[in-house]
């Protein structure tokens, strides 16, 4: 299983090698569902998937030319593939009570 924290995470290290590009309206369309995903509290893995490749076959000619681009797409796809159940940690409120 995957915290939703993870794949935030997976999403934030993705967004930070996306945004070095000037990508097109329709590109920039499929980021934001794939944030919108990625920002659920539970995501959906199927519907993150789905958002994952689709903005992938949009950045494929990117991917060839820069690996670390690619490294960071694979990184969020294999905590897609490899964990159908994503979990939410809740905080913890530690109080005292006197």
């Amino acid at each position: 299983m995957v915290s939703s924290a993870d794949i935030r995470n997976a999403y934030i290290q993705l967004y930070s090698e996306l945004r070095r590009y000037v990508w097109p309206y329709e590109t920039v369309e499929l980021i934001a569902d794939l944030e919108i995903a990625a920002y659920t509290a539970v995501p959906d893995m199927a519907e993150l998937s789905t958002a994952l490749r689709s903005l992938r076959s949009e950045c494929i000619e990117e991917c060839r030319e820069d690996e670390e681009l690619a490294q960071a797409f694979d990184s969020m796809d294999k905590l897609t593939s490899d964990n159908p159940q994503p979990y939410l940690a809740l905080n913890i409120v530690k109080e005292v009570i006197t």
